[in-house]
């Protein structure tokens, strides 16, 4: 990572080396010159940024896993206790539909399952 100091010309190794602490809040640039702490818009580090990729973390992976891992009879138990609470009166469509979408990224036929019975169409 390489910085510059406000009136440096060169670029320092890094930030520390680059501004030393000196008493009473005033930071002393790498060139000697005195850089006041309080005026942060005064002072200028740029940074080299690294392009890296951001992994792309699949959060239903997890509990789509756990619903394939049931047997028959639980994972029938499950919708219906998911259609049982996604039915009440009290729960909107919207949330009824965010619910139902989110069922079908874990597993795309348990979605499917609970939308049948509740009559909903999912969105994807």
């Amino acid at each position: 990572m390489t910085a510059w100091g406000f009136r440096s010309k060169q670029p320092c190794g890094n930030l520390a080396k680059c501004f030393k602490e000196v008493k009473d809040d005033v930071f002393q640039g790498d060139d000697g010159y005195p850089l006041k702490a309080c005026y942060p818009l005064m002072l200028h580090v740029f940074f080299k940024f690294l392009e890296t990729v951001i992994p792309k973390y699949n959060d239903f992976k997890q509990p789509g896993d756990r619903y394939r891992s049931w047997d028959l009879a639980r994972q029938e138990r499950f919708i219906v206790r998911m259609c049982k609470i996604l039915s009440d009166p009290r729960v909107t469509h919207e949330l009824r539909s965010i619910w139902i979408s989110y069922w079908t990224q874990a597993y795309q036929s348990l979605g499917q399952k609970i939308a049948s019975r509740l009559n909903v169409h999912p969105n994807y």
